[in-house]
């Protein structure tokens, strides 16, 4: 009861009640509460069902705001006896917090860390998930987009879960109800009964309670990397997508870049797995020889081709993510790959170039050994398939900006950042040497996608001794990837440097 257990038992029972879901035995405690002397016992006080007895907890709050209806005008004393020694729904109102408020903070932060050429596939399926639990009050939509794949996640949600339940012995709230529809129905009963403010207690702190869900999960799903819907390769296909086809012929996926790439890796077949990190396409196929070569892939717009066996390396610069979600996208969509040719750029395009005759000065990234790229280890930098630029052996773990310009791109395992001047200068900072593999763990970023940054200012810190504890080399490496409008690139000073050091110009 409330006088032997308050605040614990509804807490106890919100928790336990979610952490049941996945096992599909929450009913085992929400039917027996809601229908069975469990969830309460009351006897009706007025009206033609006066002396009989209902049970759980639904029953019993209709039967107890119907009572205070009729008593409110007629039997003042009675009325607030009623009123201040039944606390009906307390073992229901927790869930309405939930799926009013602690789903919708949680859907939003999904929805917020969707891949940002995803978002427009992703919008309508979850404001349509969204209402759908905000109407009714059937949590399950959201909740088995991250309970299995996002597992702490939920854990922890289930404990917010349990403490929504406990703030009906904090607060009055005093309201029961199955989805926002229901709830609206119920509201004049609710004024009538004199319990208005036990809504507008509801209202605010259902509204508190969804915004520090929001922030949880959006910390959690940044912080581990979850492959929630819309992100990290967890994407779906849209349902009907060959409805405009003719019924028993497939569909052919429309020529693009995506597509091209895929008959560079020798058809649908011979893919195995898709990656990408900030800089390069990462793809395991079943047969290297069936490859394009290097002139090929450079003719479809990778700046050099790496083969490590059945891995293959295409260095695409900061639209490697976006190509790698393309290609997974078509090879997911069941749609026939046509057999393109790549497309060939002619010598007039090639050497169409319009300089703009403006130099950029760039700094150093960090305190230490300013190097040649020349000396990194590691042939896509080595040999600038990425571009031009230089590295840093950094003697420690600040890493700053070398331009004032815009943070165009920050890779989710936070080991490498895309920058761009204002005069159209694109410079990607690359910290450490294969650091993608780490997920994130020795990086601490201090800058926002859109940021405007001054050089100098802190863009990440580094653990460097985790990387080195990995066995990854610390080298930071910055490369200006827009090379087809450089006019040149000097690299002015090298040595021992302090970060914020004059040591390059590049002509625009």
């Amino acid at each position: 009861s409330q006088e032997t257990a308050p605040v614990l038992a509804p807490f106890l029972y919100g928790t336990l009640e979610r952490l049941l879901l996945p096992f599909g035995l929450h009913h085992m405690l929400t039917i027996p509460m809601n229908y069975t002397a469990l969830g309460g016992t009351y006897e009706v006080l007025t009206g033609a069902a006066k002396g009989t007895q209902v049970f759980g907890q639904d029953p019993l709050w209709l039967a107890w705001v119907t009572d205070l209806v009729n008593l409110k005008g007629s039997n003042a004393d009675q009325y607030q006896h009623l009123l201040t020694t039944v606390t009906p729904a307390r073992f229901k109102v927790g869930q309405m917090i939930g799926s009013f408020g602690i789903l919708m903070g949680v859907i939003v932060a999904i929805y917020r860390n969707v891949d940002a050429d995803k978002k427009h596939q992703y919008k309508g399926m979850m404001i349509a998930t969204a209402l759908a639990t905000f109407l009714t009050g059937v949590t399950e939509p959201i909740e088995y987009m991250f309970m299995f794949i996002a597992t702490p996640l939920y854990l922890v949600y289930s404990v917010v879960q349990g403490a929504a339940f406990a703030m009906a012995d904090i607060v009055h709230l005093r309201v029961h109800s199955f989805g926002s529809i229901e709830f609206l129905t119920r509201t004049p009963l609710a004024i009538n009964a004199g319990i208005g403010m036990d809504i507008v207690n509801f209202i605010w702190v259902t509204v508190l309670f969804a915004v520090i869900m929001y922030f949880i999960a959006n910390f959690m799903i940044k912080k581990f990397n979850y492959a929630t819907p819309g992100r990290n390769g967890n994407y779906e296909t849209a349902e009907g997508a060959s409805e405009e086809a003719t019924p028993g012929t497939p569909k052919v996926a429309v020529a693009s870049q995506a597509v091209n790439i895929i008959n560079l890796l020798g058809g649908r077949a011979n893919i195995v797995d898709v990656d990408a990190c900030m800089t390069r396409l990462r793809v395991t196929v079943k047969d290297a020889d069936r490859v394009g070569t290097e002139e090929q892939w450079k003719a479809e717009g990778a700046m050099g081709l790496v083969m490590k066996g059945q891995g293959v390396q295409a260095i695409y610069g900061p639209k490697a993510d976006v190509l790698k979600s393309d290609i997974q996208d078509i090879l997911d969509s069941g749609e026939v790959i046509p057999e393109t040719l790549p497309s060939q750029m002619t010598e007039t395009q090639q050497n169409t170039v319009h300089f703009k005759g403006v130099t950029e000065e760039v700094y150093s990234v960090a305190d230490g050994q300013v190097v040649a790229l020349e000396q990194v280890e590691d042939p896509v930098f080595a040999q600038k398939m990425m571009g031009d630029g230089f590295a840093v052996e950094p003697a420690n773990g600040n890493i700053v900006s070398p331009v004032t310009g815009t943070v165009s791109s920050i890779f989710p395992t936070k080991h490498a950042l895309g920058l761009v001047t204002d005069s159209g200068l694109e410079v990607l900072v690359h910290i450490g040497l294969d650091t993608v593999s780490l997920e994130g763990k020795p990086f601490t970023v201090h800058v926002s996608e859109g940021q405007k940054v001054v050089a100098g200012d802190l863009l990440v810190t580094a653990d460097l001794d985790a990387i080195r504890e990995a066995g990854r080399k610390t080298s930071t490496v910055v490369v200006f990837t827009n090379g087809d409008v450089l006019k040149s690139v000097k690299l002015e000073q090298t040595g021992s440097l302090a970060a914020k050091t004059a040591v390059a110009k590049v002509e625009l």
